[in-house]
């Protein structure tokens, strides 16, 4: 991969990494309308289905090595968040994708783009544990974060605030 390339991959792994990739004109993360030519699905292969979860963070990070990303300054989608998944889904799901994509992410990100990974993962469980009303866990999962990465795990808080103030939770 060219030099420019691959640094501009970087960038997007090391964002994704924080749930979004940032495109010249606004974010891509897991869950966004994404449209990809055909050739991107050959190259990197389809979404794992064998994941229960995270497939598409999964994916994403397999597209990002190889791809660039431009995005549409338009609301193309308005998604409505479902019943919570199981903690022992999130928690499978999670192992699963950290094992797959550590060495991945390591070698394009280093270990700040890893220790974000695992602070992104970490939340995740902080989330399915709310959901549960497993207050405790959810609590140890959010330290677990901070430790990771307190810059990822302020991010998550003060969206989490913000989601609260407007009643949007």
């Amino acid at each position: 991969m060219a030099q420019a390339a691959r640094q501009r991959a970087e960038f997007l792994l090391v964002d994704l990494v924080n749930l979004s990739v940032r495109c010249s004109r606004g974010f891509v993360s897991p869950g966004s309308t994404l449209m990809a030519r055909r050739q991107c699905f050959e190259t990197v292969g389809m979404l794992d289905e064998s994941l229960s979860r995270f497939e598409d963070w999964d994916w994403l990070l397999r597209l990002v090595e190889r791809y660039e990303f431009d995005c549409l300054p338009e609301i193309l989608a308005v998604v409505h968040a479902g019943p919570p998944p199981q903690r022992s889904v999130i928690e499978s799901a999670a192992r699963a994708l950290e094992s797959r994509q550590a060495a991945r992410i390591h070698a394009m990100s280093g270990r700040e783009g890893l220790r974000r990974f695992r602070a992104s993962l970490a939340l995740e469980r902080a989330n399915a544990a709310i959901a549960a009303r497993r207050y405790p866990a959810a609590a140890m999962a959010i330290l677990q974060a901070s430790i990771q990465s307190h810059k990822r795990t302020f991010a998550f808080l003060s969206r989490g605030l913000g989601r609260l103030k407007t009643g949007d939770v």
